[in-house]
């Protein structure tokens, strides 16, 4: 019955709504999580919040792990594919996702990730440098500690043990994130903003800080916004929600997949060491990157302009 209620709706209408609806999701499955915790993995959240502290305890992250992937559906999914049917529009067709899926752009999206891979990483480096005037040392310290908080919580989740835990961590932290965070922050958030600052570029870059701020790890935020930025053009390009999925599960799932062989001792690379490259590498990627970019560019947007020619003339037979 709620049906197209936003529909003609303004800008700021639709973006407080999107925002109520991401609350009421996350508040109500995060609240049936919790008293669910208890009769799942034996521990009682509600009455002892401390016991989730306990990361040496097997229940603690398995629990850990049950409630991340709650969030995940709650704060993303869910209002994602809510959002277009109140704005009285087909979900599918909203978030871009009937398109054919195109090989080659598939190809390039992959090669791209690879090789700006080494690009983020320098920017994370100096992320990592940065330093608050002293009379911002109290927000300073808060950000450290949210930061070493979530840098321990996301070790604990990345020890794997066997296969099951591997698999478990591919659709926890690859392929929900990937789906639900590019559904909202690209298929609804993107949009919305370049409807609304009528400037695509605009739109792009302040999804892209909306999304990497709320993460709210702060010393990782310049190359999560330009991971964002990145994800943004490939959807706004290739208008299917399916390519900067497939982006963002490669960058999430290689960290996954390495970690899981390092400690198996199968590759004795540890994704984990940040040693800086030579700066002839850097300019090795930086070029092969911008070439695959530029390629990506050309070949989506001369197939959504065919496709776009190929409708109109449909529609006038």
């Amino acid at each position: 019955m709620f049906k197209g209620i936003l529909k003609g709706q303004s800008f700021w209408v639709k973006i407080i709504a999107l925002i109520g609806m991401a609350i009421f999701s996350m508040s109500m499955f995060t609240a049936i999580s919790a008293l669910l915790v208890k009769p799942l993995f034996g521990i009682n959240i509600v009455t002892d919040a401390g016991s989730l502290m306990d990361f040496n305890n097997p229940a603690t992250v398995a629990a850990y792990k049950f409630l991340q992937i709650v969030q995940a559906i709650a704060l993303f999914i869910i209002p994602a594919l809510i959002f277009p049917y109140l704005c009285g529009e087909n979900t599918v067709t909203y978030l871009k996702m009937r398109k054919q899926p195109v090989a080659l752009l598939f190809l390039l999206v992959l090669l791209l990730s690879y090789f700006s891979s080494p690009l983020f990483e320098l920017t994370n480096q100096l992320n990592q440098k940065m330093a608050l005037p002293q009379f911002l040392k109290g927000l300073e310290d808060w950000m450290k500690a949210k930061e070493d908080q979530l840098n321990d919580l996301t070790k604990v989740f990345l020890k794997m043990d066997n296969l099951n835990q591997l698999w478990l961590n591919l659709f926890m932290m690859a392929i929900l994130p990937a789906i639900g965070e590019e559904f909202l922050f690209r298929g609804v958030a993107q949009r919305l903003f370049i409807e609304g600052f009528k400037n695509a570029h605009l739109g792009i870059w302040v999804a892209a800080i909306v999304f990497s701020t709320l993460h709210f790890q702060f010393y990782g935020f310049l190359p999560r916004m330009l991971l964002g930025v990145l994800f943004g053009y490939l959807f706004y390009w290739s208008g299917n929600i399916w390519l900067a999925i497939f982006a963002h599960f490669v960058n999430n799932a290689t960290v996954v997949v390495f970690s899981y062989m390092f400690q198996h001792k199968i590759i004795n690379f540890n994704i984990d060491d940040s040693n800086s490259l030579s700066v002839a590498a850097y300019l090795v990627c930086f070029l092969v990157s911008t070439s695959l970019l530029l390629a990506f560019y050309r070949f989506a947007t001369k197939k959504t302009s065919l496709e776009n020619y190929g409708s109109s003339l449909d529609q006038n037979l």
